[in-house]
């Protein structure tokens, strides 16, 4: 998360297998009052650019969002 480049040593094919291999991870959204964290399961596309991941309706995250 740091932008100095001296802190991205991996390549963006390691960091996406490392996340795969452990599927398991800590969503942040800017919620109105303070920031909403919560640890989601979550699975990668095979092409690394799509997450699935699930929430339970009782989230606070959930809650926030706006769907159409």
């Amino acid at each position: 998360m740091h932008p100095n480049p001296v802190y991205h040593d991996q390549t963006t094919e390691r960091n996406v297998a490392f996340a795969r291999a452990r599927a398991f991870g800590i969503l942040a959204v800017n919620g109105d009052a303070a920031p909403m964290m919560s640890h989601v399961p979550f699975l990668i596309d095979e092409d690394g650019a799509h997450l699935h991941l699930h929430l339970v309706r009782s989230n606070p995250i959930a809650r926030a969002l706006t769907v159409p």
